[in-house]
């Protein structure tokens, strides 16, 4: 199977020292997210890392940070788009539009995502994480309608294994629902625990995208019915840069390597 690293994991790190140390350790290629390196350096000079470390770049994430307006779409999907094809990956991933409706114009958001489907990429859309009970109110929460969207546009869909958890999803169904349209998985485990304040940030690095086998997620039945079922797309581990104590990249190596040992063990 393919495993793969997210580079937001370790997303102020060089990308050269991202790429080595996905390499010595094993993965099998990367994700990555549009950091400051990646905008500033370009999609060629990704190239090159790629075929230097002999490490594909299995596909292109937004920024982590999208400041206080969010993420324009309509100006970000066409430099992702320009970028994916520079650097050669293959799967472009977006969250998916909080919208509350699909009718009429929908939302920009929408407009922009369907513009920018492509042949020669495919255009991922990740299920939503819970913060508040408000989010339970946004169409593309609700797992069934995410699928048939993707269906209805010839989308392809990214299971984010924390943030099925957080809307209280069993996470083998939710599996079994986005399966037709699935291309990737982030795979990260999910604390009951949310932390004080609850500011989204603080829930996604503190409570979600924490550490295999740290949560309560049965990732490991996940990985079996993976297996079982012959997935072909990369399993990417996504893990919060406070869950691998990225200021310490000893630990760093130490933690990324546990949770390399949780997959191979799992699927053997």
């Amino acid at each position: 199977m393919k495993i793969g690293l997210s580079a937001a994991s370790l997303y102020l790190y060089p990308l050269r020292y991202t790429f080595r140390l996905a390499k010595e350790l094993g993965f099998s290629g990367l994700e990555l997210a549009m950091g400051p390196e990646v905008r500033w350096r370009g999609g060629c000079y990704v190239r090159e890392l790629s075929q230097e470390y002999d490490l594909p770049v299995y596909g292109l994430h937004p920024p982590m940070f999208s400041g206080p307006q969010g993420l324009n779409l309509k100006e970000l999907l066409p430099r992702m788009v320009h970028l994916g094809k520079e650097m050669g990956c293959r799967i472009l991933v977006i969250h998916a539009p909080k919208v509350t409706s699909l009718e009429g114009g929908g939302s920009r958001d929408l407009e922009a995502i369907l513009e920018a489907r492509q042949e020669d990429l495919l255009l991922s859309l990740e299920n939503l994480a819970l913060f508040g009970e408000e989010d339970r109110g946004y169409l593309l929460g609700d797992l069934h309608e995410l699928r048939d969207f993707a269906e209805k546009h010839d989308l392809h869909l990214t299971l984010d294994t924390a943030h099925a958890g957080t809307f209280g999803y069993d996470l083998i169904e939710a599996y079994e629902i986005l399966r037709p349209r699935l291309v990737n998985i982030h795979l990260s485990d999910l604390r009951h625990k949310k932390p004080m304040g609850g500011w989204s940030y603080l829930q996604t690095f503190f409570q979600h995208h924490q550490m295999p086998g740290e949560g309560y997620l049965p990732l490991a039945e996940l990985l079996r019915c993976l297996k079982r079922d012959r997935y072909r797309g990369p399993i990417t581990m996504e893990i919060s840069p406070f869950a691998l104590q990225a200021w310490w990249p000893g630990r760093v190596r130490r933690n990324l390597k546990r949770s390399l040992a949780f997959l191979r063990e799992a699927l053997s």
